[in-house]
C-alpha cells in the first residue's frame, strides 16, 4: 500500500468561523453543593485568514497553494 502525498492540511478550505462562542463564566449557586455552569456568548475575535501563511515557511508551503484562507 502506498500513501499518496495529501493536497492539503485540515484546515484547507475550512468553512468559516463562527461569529460568536459559548463560554463558561462562573457558576450560579443553587444552594448546599449543587452548581450549575453559567455560561454566556463572547464575540470570536480571532483573524479569518490564514496567519501561517504570512510567515516565510508558510508562503513556501506547498500543501497551502490554492487555499481560500491563504493570505
Amino acid at each position: 500500500m502506498t500513501v499518496g502525498k495529501s493536497k492539503g492540511y485540515g484546515c484547507y478550505d475550512r468553512k468559516d468561523f463562527r461569529k460568536e462562542v459559548v463560554v463558561q463564566d462562573g457558576w450560579h449557586w443553587k444552594g448546599g453543593d449543587e452548581q450549575t455552569k453559567k455560561v454566556v456568548r463572547v464575540p470570536f475575535l480571532m483573524e479569518k485568514d490564514c496567519q501561517y501563511t504570512l510567515s516565510e515557511l508558510g508562503q513556501k508551503d506547498e500543501r497551502c497553494i490554492g487555499c481560500k484562507w491563504r493570505k
